[in-house]
């Protein structure tokens, strides 16, 4: 069950958080909730407005949370 907290705005400041600390990755892997999709989505505008390299591939699995629950 997702939280109330679990929303577009709160996935790109997750995201944006990571790239900060980590760095901009090649890929990243999702499940398919809409909230990650859309601020995964808003970090790539981001990067291609601010010329800072290279946008996000973004692969969605639809049981992801079920696969690495096992």
């Amino acid at each position: 069950m997702l939280s109330k907290r679990c929303d577009k705005a709160a996935a790109r400041r997750f995201f944006n958080r990571a790239i900060g600390t980590n760095g901009v990755p090649d890929r990243v892997v999702i499940d398919k909730i809409g909230a990650n999709l859309a601020g995964l989505q808003n970090v790539n505008v981001i990067l291609k407005f601010t010329g800072s390299g290279n946008t996000i591939k973004i692969l969605q699995v639809k049981y992801l949370n079920k696969i690495i629950a096992s």
